[in-house]
């Protein structure tokens, strides 16, 4: 039976504010990317203008994630994640409010900002409640983010049958989250413990410019770029691959999207029995590889369903990828917790930008086929890799049995 202070240390972890957090955030990404057609249309943006606009938006994100991680040396992150998750939702107004390319363009700019900024913050956030409470929890955060992603669509798309413009739809959202926010307010992360031997400012002076911490940090970054490449190629290409490459019907094409997405929240929701019964290390390599098998029986397909079972198959296996990879890095010694988490995260938003560009550049060239096994490679590449883990000898976590070998210290 759980003490009153364990009792006392779970309801004061944040868990279930940050819950909450991943679950808007979700959502209000969902609901904006329903609605871009509609946005197109009202600022009347030809393709190449309105793709210079959602650019903005990356850009922003990016330079959020990068200046995050340098804030968080000196506020806590508790306080930039209750700046950025309400300003996640007051920025959803911003593209419906607008009526030229340009002001589109700053608008998704601060949109972009404040979505990174609530990246970085939210991540920082959940490593820390995973160390309070001494047993994995990232990929159940993650979960939420694709649960709110999951009701954002379906919220979008039946604006979109019932006729409601844009600008009430998302003057609906950004009232219905702040509402929410105020509820839970005090269930908000309030403070991030130091770890062990950190200084005030929050970084290991003895330790900061280790070259083991750069080497895991650029090993983490790199598999975070991997890993999110494959997401966003198929996030984007997959309906087309049906279409084009195994002649689905129009009906049929959707279906790819939804089951990998379906399957990839299914993924999430045990991805923290998962990794306490593994590891960490072990979870990123079976789920890795578990996402190859699907892309490869994907690439190998004749007829849709296979393909569909294929995209289903990787969302299952790349559900845990990117949260143990984000877990990990916030473990890396030597360095802030916020500051690895942001190289980390930021680096996967240049995967997820890169990857359906490169599936692009390879399906013209040769085929989309020949591209999507391009991504098996590189999910067997994950798969193969081998990660420190990071943690202190003795620590909660190594005690829990949530580490890997002994002697890699946090």
């Amino acid at each position: 039976m759980p003490t009153l202070r364990s009792r006392g240390g779970t309801r004061s972890s944040g868990r279930l504010g940050l819950t909450v957090c991943f679950l808007l955030t979700g959502t209000s990404v969902a609901v904006w990317s329903a609605r871009i057609p509609d946005v197109q249309q009202h600022v009347q943006a030809r393709p190449a203008e309105f793709g210079l606009a959602l650019f903005a938006g990356a850009v922003g994100a990016l330079i959020a994630m990068h200046l995050s991680g340098r804030w968080l040396v000196r506020v806590s992150a508790p306080v930039l994640l209750k700046v950025a998750v309400t300003a996640v939702a007051v920025t959803l107004l911003g593209p419906a409010l607008v009526d030229s390319v340009l002001a589109l363009s700053v608008a998704l700019f601060l949109q972009g900002f404040a979505h990174g900024s609530m990246a970085v913050a939210m991540n920082t956030c959940a490593v820390d409640v995973e160390r309070r409470l001494a047993r994995p929890v990232m990929s159940s955060f993650h979960s939420a983010f694709s649960v709110g992603g999951l009701a954002g669509a379906l919220i979008g798309a039946g604006s979109t049958r019932l006729g409601v413009a844009p600008l009430l739809l998302f003057m609906a959202v950004c009232s219905a989250q702040l509402i929410v926010l105020a509820a839970v307010w005090r269930s908000l992360p309030s403070n991030v413990g130091k770890q062990r031997g950190e200084t005030d400012k929050g970084i290991r002076l003895d330790v900061q410019r280790s070259r083991e911490t750069r080497n895991r940090l650029l090993l983490l970054g790199s598999l975070a770029i991997a890993a999110m490449m494959c997401e966003g190629s198929v996030s984007d290409w997959c309906g087309i691959y049906l279409r084009d490459q195994l002649d689905a019907t129009p009906r049929q094409a959707p279906v790819a999207y939804a089951s990998y997405a379906v399957a990839m929240t299914v993924g999430r929701l045990m991805g923290d029995a998962a990794a306490t019964r593994w590891g960490r290390q072990r979870l990123l390599r079976y789920s890795a590889a578990v996402a190859a098998v699907g892309l490869a029986l994907a690439v190998s397909a004749v007829e849709p369903g296979l393909g569909i079972a294929g995209f289903a198959l990787f969302g299952l296996g790349q559900a845990c990828v990117m949260p143990q990879l984000v877990s990990l890095a916030g473990r890396a010694e030597g360095i802030n917790a916020g500051r690895a988490v942001a190289r980390v995260v930021g680096l996967s938003q240049v995967g997820f930008l890169v990857g359906p560009m490169v599936m692009g550049s390879v399906a013209q060239s040769m085929s989309l086929r020949i591209a999507f096994a391009l991504t098996v490679l590189l999910s067997l590449l994950i798969a193969v890799a081998r990660v420190p883990d990071g943690s202190l000898k003795g620590s909660a976590d190594h005690a829990a049995g949530l580490t890997g070998p002994p002697g890699v210290t946090e």
